[in-house]
């Protein structure tokens, strides 16, 4: 819904630089609470890359009906690719440069935060919501102003659910009112839109699924060092939580 309404370019933006800012806070953390707290923010700031990703590739090729190369397609697979991959290669690299250098733990949350400040830095320069526009949300909340005279007409551009919301000169309350009101006839539809679809609940149901398989591979490691009398020492431990993971 976020997307939709704010543009996928700038929640890009906005969640990357929250992601190095987290790491960042990774990286001077003091307290098991604080670390905690800061794994969570990335995670959570981290899950704006697809929706985020898919509106924009929508929006550059998957409006086109003359479109026969795939490109809409192709874009998916290099996205799904590229996570992928991603994924497998932070783990034991992180893991790699902790055992085979100086750099702890807290070295490779401030690499990764310089990681995402790239990432930012990329989208700033080369990222587009569509073709035409840099900045071009799928269900925006715009405000225009009411005209002056009978005679004269509102001249925006059509949008499937526009809703122009208040007079700039109106005062503060009638302002926070027209704009709740706008607020419920732009983002309750496409929030209306998500939780109807069959394909959202069942692609939510297998990620939950799946995170929770995730989630219980982390600590088999643990439990084998804690049960094995010795046997797994810690450092296989952690290879096989690695590998696991």
């Amino acid at each position: 819904v976020l997307v939709d309404v704010a543009g996928a370019r700038r929640l890009l933006l906005l969640y990357g630089m929250c992601t190095c800012l987290a790491l960042v806070g990774l990286r001077y953390s003091t307290t098991p609470n604080w670390a905690i707290g800061c794994c969570a923010a990335v995670e959570f700031f981290s899950s704006i890359n697809w929706p985020a990703g898919i509106v924009i590739l929508g929006a550059h090729y998957g409006m086109d009906e003359n479109e026969s190369n795939g490109r809409f397609e192709r874009g998916l697979y290099v996205m799904s690719l590229a996570s992928r991959c991603g994924s497998l290669l932070s783990i034991p690299l992180s893991s790699l440069l902790i055992k085979w250098t100086d750099i702890t733990w807290r070295g490779v949350a401030g690499l990764a935060a310089f990681a995402a400040l790239g990432g930012v830095v990329v989208f700033w320069v080369y990222l587009m919501d569509s073709p035409r526009k840099v900045h071009d949300p799928q269900n925006p909340i715009r405000t225009v102003s009411q005209p002056s005279s009978n005679n004269e007409t509102d001249h925006h551009p059509y949008h499937p659910s526009f809703h122009s919301w208040s007079n700039p000169r109106a005062s503060p309350p009638r302002k926070a009112i027209d704009f709740c009101s706008s607020v419920f006839h732009t983002v309750l539809p496409s929030l209306r839109a998500v939780l109807v679809s069959r394909v959202f609940w069942a692609v939510a149901a297998a990620h939950a699924g799946a995170t929770m398989v995730k989630s219980s591979e982390r600590i088999v490691g643990t439990y084998f060092r804690d049960t094995s009398f010795g046997m797994v020492t810690e450092s296989k431990a952690g290879a096989m939580t690695v590998f696991l993971s």
